[in-house]
């Protein structure tokens, strides 16, 4: 394996010197829309302008030899633009008359290409991903949107899922994602190994993790807002795909000239046709400690698909709609025996599903002002039903189900008279309503042990102000203001983003938040059964669940010079009301206790670019710390999520038609806590019962590799390949508490990381 790494390094170096080829051109009155979108097919570019720069506009050029560059500047002149080049595969297209100053004001970003190409750093504090021409990263076979985002400082997943990522000391349900203007619960498949979104319609995520936005609620830690592509199809395009887990397919239909099209896209797993060894070794993973394949169990059924619909509508320059339906769907389904008890079978079935509907509406009003209005609903359902047969004849059932639908109306009018001003003023109406049920049926009798439904009203005004002067500082402040209804109670949240140039080439950045969220998840394992699935969401309430607030507080530096970048950010953060689920060990049992968290931490990034070939790293150090009353006797102890050092390491060469990505994540190691029972089902004997043990040190090395071709002029074919966990790094990721089956007495299970798993992609593209 070592010979791989240094064949993979030397072929950087040899490659990276390339040079630029010449090709021929031959366009006759093409419209200037379809040439940019040939130039960005052909040569892995990514163009951005507005509308109006390029419409009715025709391109006429033959020429037997000529450069990319040369191509351009000949463009600009028949077009009348600018083509403003920000790296190798992105430009940025401009009025050829535009002033100096506007200019300087147009620029939003703060590093293009943060750590990957098509990442981007903002000046409003995120980080926007762009997935038309995002880079490839190591260890997966083509793009997971929530895989992207571990990649920045900060952010990591202790128990190497897509989704159960911690940002900056915060919990996974403290993460908040929205689809289309879809509130999402449901944030994977194979039980988080994926993401649930299928990246090949996703056009821009957005990531906030400090300053966040005042027109986003909740999300304590994160907030990631995807949307898929709203452009006006102006061809047919099909894109097919396959890997080792599933088969997907999009297609882009023009319905009406330059003002409809509809975007469908559909995935579903592929292990009920083809078990892969990419998908066996997944199931590994994701089921141990678990009853799912032991020998004595069969699984009948274990897959997932999702399926999205996008109307884009724009019937003029000045107004566009959208109208988008997502569904995403899991299931399994298993049956187990008892060797002790011979008679008996355990059925099982675990599913989760989520439907979601968007409507949005964008009015440019006049030159100076716009109205965005957005409608969005979502339901999420999960249900687990645990039936014992005897003889065949049913005996008991045990049913666990959680429910969570979230509606809410929106709209916000901006006014921007020059380029350094921006305002925008907003309102939301929210509801959230959670229900959870937890039932045991013997012989016909229903025996209820839990049932909780909440309801939760939220009226918000929020308003920004945005000032841009390159020579002074740019400043992003904000102000939302909540009214919770059923809890009769307000919350008042400032934001802001602060930019300032003090040398050449350095900027300091300093941004404020505080957030609170009205819906949490919550341990609700039922002891002996199926040990997946176990948290459920709660909507706030007067009487056990609060809302959880934050505060955070950062400060950094920013460099940015001859293709270096670099960034230290120190930040301070507090949560407040968080929750700690104590089991007991008798059935079914728990002691939920509310406490605070502090946060200190340290990130660092710096990275280093040569024509093709990328080099960065990242370095995240700090504390988190927890405190809850009745644990330690108040005093601070630290948190799951801490990790003392987290290294993260990577290598990129990029050509027009080949990618190669090489990564190493290493961290010291985390803690786990043990022994949280309480023999005499109180909370009496927990100070004593309340362990804090840590694991070893965490390392994990991983590649990618894509190859694309053109088949015809129309068609193009991508082929890719990766290993995660490259030389199977066999790792302690946690010690987990359970019980065998219904037994009430507990054991500790050891859950080790995931062993070397090869992936590949295929991907046909026709327009």
């Amino acid at each position: 394996m070592k010979n791989i790494l240094i064949i993979i390094f030397l072929y950087f170096s040899f490659s990276m010197f390339a040079q630029q080829q010449t090709f021929s051109v031959h366009y006759s009155q093409m419209p200037a829309v379809e040439v940019l979108a040939k130039l960005e097919t052909d040569f892995s570019v990514r163009f951005s302008y507005l509308d109006e720069l390029v419409d009715n506009k025709k391109i006429t050029l033959t020429k037997t030899q000529i450069s990319f560059d040369a191509l351009l500047k000949i463009l600009s002149e028949q077009m009348k633009v600018v083509f403003q080049k920000v790296d190798d595969h992105y430009y940025i297209i401009l009025p050829d008359k535009i002033p100096k100053w506007q200019l300087q004001a147009i620029n939003e970003v703060v590093i293009n290409a943060f750590m990957t190409q098509g990442i981007a750093k903002k000046k409003d504090g995120s980080y926007t991903f762009d997935l038309q021409k995002i880079g490839i990263l190591p260890g997966v076979a083509g793009v997971d949107v929530l895989e992207m985002i571990q990649q920045l400082p900060g952010v990591i997943s202790l128990d190497e899922t897509a989704t159960d990522f911690a940002v900056r000391g915060g919990s996974t349900d403290q993460n908040k994602i929205i689809f289309d203007g879809i509130p999402i619960y449901q944030k994977g498949h194979l039980f988080g190994m994926i993401s649930a979104f299928n990246p090949n319609i996703i056009n821009k995520l957005k990531f906030y993790y400090k300053g966040t936005d005042p027109k986003y609620e909740g999300g304590n830690s994160g907030i990631i807002d995807i949307s898929s592509k709203q452009d006006i199809a102006q061809k047919s395009r099909l894109n097919i795909g396959l890997n080792g887990l599933s088969a997907d397919a999009v297609l882009d239909l023009p319905l009406a000239k330059k003002k409809l099209s509809l975007l469908l896209s559909g995935r579903r797993s592929i292990r009920d046709v083809w078990q892969t060894p990419t998908s066996l070794n997944l199931e590994e993973q994701v089921f141990q400690n678990t009853n799912v394949t032991s020998s004595e169990s069969t699984i009948k059924d274990f897959g997932f698909y999702d399926f999205t619909a996008k109307l884009n509508y724009r019937p003029n320059k000045n107004n566009r709609y959208a109208v988008a339906y997502l569904h995403i769907n899991q299931l399994l389904d298993f049956e187990n025996n008892v060797v002790s008890k011979p008679e008996n079978i355990y059925l099982n079935n675990l599913q989760t599903y989520t439907d979601g509907l968007s409507f949005i509406a964008h009015h440019k009003l006049s030159k100076n002002y716009t109205l965005h209005s957005q409608f969005g609903i979502s339901w999420y359902d999960l249900s687990f039903k645990n039936t014992t047969l005897k003889n065949y004849m049913e005996i008991g059932v045990v049913d666990k189900e959680n429910f969570v639908s979230d509606t809410y109306f929106s709209t916000e009018l901006s006014h921007q008279n020059n380029s350094f001003h921006k305002w925008m003023l907003g309102y939301v109406y929210n509801e959230k309503r959670s229900a959870y049920l937890f039932k045991l049926t013997i012989n016909d009798k229903v025996y209820i042990y839990n049932y909780l439904k909440d309801r939760l009203n939220t009226h918000a005004i929020y308003t920004k102000y945005s000032y841009r002067n390159r020579k002074l500082f740019d400043l992003n402040a904000g102000l939302r203001i909540n009214y919770l209804q059923e809890l009769n109670q307000i919350n008042i949240e400032p934001r802001i983003v602060f930019n300032k140039n003090i040398m050449p080439h350095v900027k300091l950045q300093i941004t404020g938040e505080i957030k609170h969220q009205v819906i949490q998840q919550y341990d609700k394992t039922v002891i002996g059964l199926l040990n997946l699935e176990n948290k459920i969401w709660q909507v706030a309430n007067k009487n056990d669940f609060p809302v959880m607030e934050e505060k955070q507080l950062s400060a950094g530096l920013i460099f940015a010079k001859n293709n270096w970048n670099a960034e230290i950010d120190f930040y301070h953060k507090e949560l407040e009301d968080i929750s700690l689920t104590v089991p007991y060990r008798i059935y079914n049992r728990y002691k939920y206790l509310l406490g605070d968290k502090t946060i200190d931490g340290v990130d660092f990034y710096l990275k280093k670019k040569w024509q093709k070939f990328n080099l960065l790293g990242s370095f995240t150090t700090g504390t988190v710390m927890n405190r809850f009353a009745d644990v330690k006797d108040g005093k601070a102890f630290v948190a799951k999520q801490y990790v003392k050092y987290r290294v993260n390491l990577l290598a990129q060469y990029h050509t027009k038609d080949l990618k190669m990505a090489l990564g190493w994540r290493w961290h010291s190691p985390r803690p786990y806590y043990q022994s949280i029972i309480d023999e005499t089902n109180d909370a009496s004997n927990i100070n004593n019962d309340f362990k804090i043990k840590y694991l070893n040190n965490y390392r994990r090395i991983d590649f990618s590799t894509t190859y694309t071709t053109k088949l015809t002029a129309t068609t193009k074919l991508l082929l890719g390949f990766s290993v995660r966990n490259l030389f199977n790094y066999h790792t302690l990721l946690n010690i987990e508490q359970n019980s065998y089956f219904l037994d009430t007495s507990l054991n500790d299970f050891n859950k080790y990381s995931l062993g070397r798993t090869f992936n590949f992609s295929i991907r046909f593209s026709y327009q």
